[in-house]
């Protein structure tokens, strides 16, 4: 399976340029705190609201794609969501993705998430096993950290306290290509579909 044949897809909420540019930034002010290097930092046009990674798909299930993205796209309204609170998958004790959470209307975006897993489920995709965990990543923990920098790392995660963030609008999804590259992944739009309402 190449990339010529494959295309590697995911869809995730609409985020303003100006909140990713303020999540870069809170990354940038966290790394002073870590041992040099630990973290590799997304840049602001990788930061993103994952709604469903789908992997390798052939470039042929596109349109079947956007047809169950347009489906549950209808079925749910905009979202107000507020970044808040800072974590990492694998816990602080071993941290591998630096994430940000999400507070405010957490309802309506399970509910999006929903919508979009049922109508893919419906348009033939695998279900997703993992639950919903709705983060912002901000950046992943190089592999070869040394053990007592992951742990200054845990420390520094523990201690650490993000500024408030504005409340942001959620009002559509976008179905990207991802294109992964030496110097990290590319997002690539392909659709952008508003939300109702």
């Amino acid at each position: 399976m190449t990339e010529a044949t494959h295309w590697r897809l995911f869809v995730a909420a609409e985020l303003p340029a100006s909140l990713r540019r303020d999540l870069a930034r809170l990354g940038r002010r966290l790394s002073r705190r870590l041992p040099d290097d630990a973290i590799r930092w997304l840049p602001p046009a990788s930061i993103h609201l994952t709604l469903r990674f789908l992997g390798p798909v052939l470039p042929s299930r596109v349109p079947v794609i956007t047809g169950a993205l347009e489906t549950a796209a209808a079925a749910c309204r905009a979202l107000t969501l507020r970044p808040a609170g800072l974590g990492s998958f694998a816990g602080s004790r071993s941290p591998r993705v630096i994430w940000v959470g999400l507070k405010g209307d957490e309802r309506g975006l399970r509910g999006l998430a929903g919508a979009v897993r049922e109508c893919l489920e419906m348009a033939g995709f695998p279900r997703e096993e993992r639950p919903f965990r709705p983060h912002l990543t901000l950046g992943r923990v190089r592999d070869r950290l040394a053990a007592c920098d992951r742990d200054a790392l845990g420390a520094a995660l523990t201690s650490f306290r993000p500024p408030p963030f504005a409340p942001v609008r959620v009002t559509g999804m976008v179905l990207f290509r991802s294109h992964l590259g030496p110097g990290g992944a590319r997002h690539e739009p392909l659709i952008r579909l508003p939300l109702a309402g």
